[in-house]
């Protein structure tokens, strides 16, 4: 049995609500906020271990309480801008840190220990495991979230030219705003600005969307001596009419 707590939202909760046998999955428990809590419900809690969601980056969690030796079951999906959920893990992922620049004869110094060093950092490393629904919650642990950046596509409506060589066709989070540069260009047609102005936010395939105005022309007429005739303005492709 499960009994979960929610870090986002307590402090709006003004009615305590309590774990019961009946309370379904994840339902969200306020525990701090209860003020009135009997003897038979702080046993309950005090036998409970507890799971704390560690979502590396991603949307917040809950951390969550179990009866000891019950299976996890159904595992919260986190979300995260820009990334693909990977699943929970029982160590965070380990990422290679660069090599300081050193003289030749440091490395030489150094190259037992960062062998030692090393080997520990594989034998942490294979601890890790992923975890399912049928893991078995013995003792108090922290799971951590995985994830794999997502590559979206850009799509470009344009309606009078073509897209640019130059432009991306598709972006990750770090490409948050990104603008397609050089501007379109399209005969007879002033280009205004881009919809959206550009790259907002990473969650899905987006497209940008030219907004153009009309291209006008000012016709001044030269009379040479004669009389003085008013100026005019056409767009592009227009015929200029009557002459005056």
């Amino acid at each position: 049995m499960e009994y979960q707590i929610s870090p986002l939202e307590y402090q709006e909760k003004k009615t305590p609500a309590i774990p019961h046998d009946n309370m379904p999955p994840y339902r969200e428990v306020y525990i701090w906020q209860c003020t009135e809590i009997t003897d038979e419900e702080k046993s309950l809690l005090a036998e409970s271990v507890v799971v704390t969601w560690d979502t590396q980056g991603g949307e917040p969690l809950g951390r969550s309480f179990f009866e000891a030796g019950s299976e996890i079951g159904r595992l919260p999906e986190p979300r995260r801008e820009g990334y693909k959920f990977r699943g929970w893990w029982t160590a965070p992922e380990r990422h290679p840190e660069p090599e300081p620049e050193s003289s030749e004869s440091s490395l030489s110094s150094l190259s037992s220990l960062e062998e030692i060093v090393g080997n520990l950092d594989s034998a942490e490393e294979e601890e890790a495991e992923p975890i399912d629904e049928s893991y078995v919650v013995e003792r108090n642990v922290t799971f951590y979230a995985r994830w794999e950046m997502r590559v979206y596509n850009i799509a470009y409506d344009l309606k009078y030219c073509e897209p640019d060589p130059a432009w991306k066709t598709t972006y990750t989070i770090a490409d948050k705003g990104y603008r397609p540069d050089p501007d379109p260009y399209a005969p007879g047609y002033e280009f205004l600005d881009w919809q959206p102005p550009k790259i907002l936010s990473a969650w899905d395939d987006m497209t940008f969307t030219a907004i153009w105005g009309d291209q006008t022309y000012d016709i001044v007429f030269d009379p040479n001596g004669g009389t003085s005739v008013p100026s005019t303005t056409r767009k592009y492709g227009e015929e200029i009419g009557q002459l005056p």
